[in-house]
């Protein structure tokens, strides 16, 4: 009986300890990860770097332990939650990182394992090779390479044929949405990192020299958007004595003239064969823009450009925030990405080749063209790239990762060819045009109701933050409707409208007298009137000066909806005609001080028409 009981007792007090031990245990479970990262120290150069315990959401660093592989290569110090390495001695050695995190009663361990690697000054132990990623162009390169510290070496091409100073190549400092990396901070991409000429130089290719360069080790960080480290030459920097070699490669603009020009070719001729080309080659640009994420001015917006050619632009790129990455390669890598600012300098850069004395002169109000002039002979070049007036926002979530650089199926970074960039790009702009007619739509649709006929309008302005006012109103003229559909709306330019003068740039100057814009033209608004095919009509009328008579007439608005051809004869009544005298009793600058009422917005910030 007394053996039972004993046994009876020790059965009941497993039982009793079982559930105690699993909960034990379960309060010791912790979640582990294992990253590996390398870094590098020299002896006379970078010799001291601080490793930090990297912050985990919603956790706190409780402890920090190390464990070196060896002694005597690095001294290691503990200072709170953080490690600081020294250089001792040349060698490799492997630091073993702890760090314990908790988060009320969750526990979460971290182990880092850093390689470091210490050098002696000048000592460059890693490898480089280096590949044109669209030859024969000469901006980008993959440079493969085991150096984990991209800010310590660079390469100089001392004889390139395009600079009779050495052309500088560095990793570029732009992060890219459709480009996989390995580490996005340092910028490394699967076995190495994309170069790119520095500071507009161009290199042929060739032999290029290694550099080393004393620079703090970013390993460990985190990369942050809007965050571009600067690169640059320092005289500090040293010449390892490495050299790599590169294929040969070219500019945009000796690509241009070898490819579509011969020497039996006139200096106009060979302008004119690259002309043609470039039209069929060229792509206007797109912006990226952070999908979901708005800014503060979360609407379409109207713009007045700095450009007096050019109408109030419809905007919508600014209704999302740019993000760091939100930059496509592809649209870097393609070498004829031109808008009208850059495709007439790149013609002009053509002409300068051909014969650095002909002479070069923009043409007046036409921004994207160019005056080529060469023995007395004078021609227009330039334009923009194709599709310049479709959608120019590509939402990121729409960019795939194209450029992953370890040699897979479908890989950009691989053999790519311009084709293939073109056909992508084309794809990218139709995605565009799709996510664009919403908000086309939706500025159509404010148009339409909020401004019915006319009205005073708040817009955005390229060249001021201050706010800026433009009038706008309906076309209603038979012209008018071969280009914009009749429910169009037009901004006044240079032009008289409510006492207030509006200029070039389409937007209202305060404090604008008469005597100095004597004959703009003047919009006399809701005026009735019967026009030539018998129509009556109450419509905005605008009066345009007439030299030879000296008079303002509203010979468009009379015309209205009646087709007239050139050799048409007809007769404007008196009252589509305004005189001197007239204008002077309208006192046309009353209002030059006073800022317009009833005023729509539409510069971004809130739904579109909507009243100030």
């Amino acid at each position: 009986m007394r053996r039972k009981c004993v046994t009876s007792f020790l059965l009941l007090l497993c039982l009793l300890c079982v559930p105690m031990l699993s909960v034990e245990a379960a309060g010791k479970k912790q979640h582990k990860q294992v990253k590996k990262q390398e870094l590098s120290l020299s002896l006379k150069g970078t010799k001291k770097t601080t490793l930090k315990a990297p912050m985990k959401k919603g956790y706190k660093v409780k402890k920090v332990s190390y464990r070196l592989s060896k002694k005597g290569v690095v001294a290691v110090k503990k200072k709170g939650k953080t490690l600081k390495v020294t250089a001792k001695k040349k060698g490799t050695v492997q630091l073993k990182e702890t760090i314990q995190y908790k988060k009320r009663k969750k526990k979460k361990t971290v182990k880092i394992i850093y390689k470091i690697r210490i050098t002696k000054e000048d000592e460059d132990p890693y490898s480089y090779s280096v590949t044109p990623l669209l030859p024969p162009f000469n901006r980008y390169f993959y440079v493969k390479t085991d150096n984990p510290n991209p800010n310590s070496f660079y390469f100089v091409d001392k004889d390139s044929k395009y600079s009779d100073e050495p052309t500088i190549l560095m990793r570029t400092s732009i992060r890219f949405h459709d480009v996989v990396y390995e580490n996005k901070y340092t910028g490394r991409v699967s076995g190495g990192y994309i170069f790119e000429n520095y500071n507009r130089s161009n290199t042929d290719g060739g032999t290029w020299t290694v550099m080393s360069q004393k620079a703090v080790d970013p390993t460990g960080k985190q990369w942050q958007p809007h965050v571009i480290e600067v690169m640059c030459p320092l005289k500090s920097d040293k010449d390892t004595g490495k050299t790599v070699e590169c294929p040969e490669v070219k500019t945009t603009t000796d690509y241009l003239l070898d490819t579509y020009t011969n020497a039996s070719m006139s200096f106009f001729e060979k302008l004119d064969a690259v002309q043609t080309a470039v039209d069929q080659l060229g792509l206007y640009p797109q912006t990226v823009v952070g999908a979901g994420t708005t800014s503060t001015t979360p609407y379409p917006m109207l713009l007045s450009t700095i450009y007096p050619e050019r109408s109030l632009d419809e905007i919508y790129k600014t209704m999302f925030t740019r993000n760091g990455g939100d930059y496509m390669f592809l649209q870097q890598l393609y070498p004829f990405v031109l808008d009208s600012y850059s495709e007439p300098r790149l013609m002009a850069a053509v002409a300068k080749k051909l014969d650095p004395n002909c002479e070069i002169e923009p043409v007046p109000n036409i921004h994207w063209l160019f005056n080529i002039s060469k023995d007395g002979v004078k021609k227009p070049y330039g334009g923009a790239g194709r599709n310049c007036f479709r959608a120019q926002e590509l939402q990121s979530n729409r960019i795939e990762s194209l450029f992953f650089f370890d040699g897979r199926a479908g890989d950009y970074a691989c053999n790519v060819t311009m084709q293939q960039l073109e056909a992508k790009w084309e794809q990218y702009r139709t995605l565009a045009d799709e996510d664009e007619k919403y908000y086309k739509d939706m500025m159509a649709n404010a148009k339409r109701d909020a401004v019915q006929y006319s009205s005073w309008i708040r817009v955005a302005s390229a060249k001021t933050a201050e706010p800026q006012y433009a009038y706008m109103t309906k076309g209603t003229h038979e012209w008018d409707s071969i280009y914009l559909s009749e429910d169009m709306y037009q901004p006044l330019t240079d032009t008289w409208v409510d006492g207030r003068y509006i200029n070039e740039y389409e937007v209202y100057v305060p404090g604008a007298r008469w005597e100095d814009h004597p004959t703009s033209d003047i919009v006399v608004r809701d005026m009735q009137y019967t026009d030539l095919s018998g129509t009556n009509r109450t419509a905005d009328v605008t009066f345009r000066y007439d030299a030879a008579t000296d008079t303002w007439r509203a010979e468009r608005d009379y015309v209205a909806g009646a087709w007239v051809t050139i050799q048409t004869k007809y007769t404007v009544p008196d009252y589509m005609i305004l005189t001197r005298e007239e204008i002077k009793e309208m006192q046309i600058d009353r209002n030059t001080n006073v800022k317009p009422t009833g005023v729509l917005i539409f510069d971004g910030t809130v739904y579109p028409g909507t009243k100030e």
